[in-house]
């Protein structure tokens, strides 16, 4: 498993998310995507710039006015780098794992549990000896502060 094709700008969600939406389609206008992504407009102003500025999306203006719209669409260079991206978390969550060990034996869990259950008396005497009361006579009270297993 290797993190070297991960690209750190397309980690966050919301700019992953808005250049997978540009991975589908030619282009994509601003209010489409601000309103899918449930982004602000600044929000999404934000994200887009810095893909922008990474070379993987271009912008492009249409109309005058109150009726101009900003569009986007993918690079190739973001088309390579999402690709890249993607292969890569792929491979981290298919990666085969080294198989589990041998589930402990009976006895192996019972020694276990004798010798946690005398770390617990050990640690419950020395906290009584630091606080001068006798804790392991309260081991079955809660008071709150410690927790008992």
């Amino acid at each position: 498993m290797s993190l070297d094709h991960l690209d750190p700008l397309l980690s966050t969600p919301k700019k992953l998310a808005a250049i997978g939406m540009l991975a589908n389609v030619y282009k994509v206008e601003f209010a489409f995507m601000r309103d899918h992504l449930k982004l602000s407009d600044s929000d999404l102003s934000k994200q887009m710039r810095a893909l922008m500025d990474a070379g993987y999306v271009k912008s492009s203006k249409t109309g005058r006015g109150q009726e101009r719209q900003t569009w986007f669409r993918i690079t190739r260079q973001g088309e390579k780098v999402l690709t890249a991206h993607l292969q890569a978390l792929n491979a981290l969550v298919l990666a085969e794992l080294p198989p589990p060990a041998e589930p402990a034996s009976s006895e192996e869990l019972d020694a276990g549990v004798e010798s946690g259950t005398k770390l617990t008396d050990k640690l419950t005497h020395t906290l009584g000896a630091v606080t001068g009361e006798h804790a392991a006579d309260d081991r079955g009270t809660d008071d709150g502060a410690i927790g008992y297993l």
